[in-house]
């Protein structure tokens, strides 16, 4: 686990967000009762999507709650499995709301480290690899990465796509990413959380910064 477990960055709005029907979003996800990636991804899903959409308060479903609820999970995938060689993030930060391309960022051993979290549909998300597209925008992130970040153009082990998908599409990954950017997909993430004990962790760490939550 990393050093810094308890430490939560000011910028993950979904822990505090709020609405008079179905109250604080994090209490949907991350309750006793979501123990596996893909409990979480049904209750994440049943909450964007509500029987009454006016129950969102206007939020938006795919950002506010998909997206966010999405970049919570991995936030907390980094914090507590940041000394994995897959993850190799001992202090994350999320990046503060607007910031273009890159939701997350770190160093490790002197080098700059950029993430992007990118959440499928449940449902396909086992057998789907992710390729770029107007919902995935993956060379963004790249770009972002070295130009506004100075992610060393010749590292392959400075930028990550977290997500609930398969992997990479092939010419996604080799050509348009040119090899350069690592992906933390499915199966990688369920061995990570797919037990009792992470998620344990993960709802102290957010109980910790938000003490409304009610686990």
């Amino acid at each position: 686990m990393s050093n810094n477990t308890y430490k939560w960055d000011k910028h993950c709005d979904f822990i505090f967000t709020n609405t008079p029907n179905l109250g604080l979003f994090v209490n949907h996800v991350f309750n006793e009762n979501v123990n596996t990636l893909s409990q979480f991804e049904i209750q994440l899903e049943k909450l964007a999507f509500p029987k009454n959409p006016n129950d969102l308060f206007g939020k938006d479903p795919y950002h506010d709650v998909l997206g966010q609820g999405w970049e919570t999970l991995c936030h907390c995938i980094r914090t507590i499995n940041g000394m994995d060689v897959k993850v190799r993030s001992p202090e994350p930060k999320l990046c503060s709301p607007g910031t273009i391309g890159v939701d997350a960022h770190d160093s490790w051993e002197d080098k700059i480290k950029t993430y992007q979290d990118k959440y499928k549909g449940k449902s396909k998300a086992w057998k789907i690899e992710l390729a770029e597209g107007e919902d995935m925008k993956l060379e963004r992130f790249r770009l972002q990465s070295l130009d506004e970040w100075g992610v060393d153009i010749s590292d392959i082990e400075s930028m990550t796509v977290f997500t609930n998908a398969k992997g990479l599409h092939y010419w996604t990954a080799d050509n348009l990413l040119a090899g350069k950017v690592k992906c933390v997909g499915r199966k990688e993430i369920q061995k990570f959380i797919d037990n009792k004990e992470w998620w344990k962790k993960a709802r102290t760490l957010i109980r910790d910064h938000n003490p409304h939550v009610n686990f």
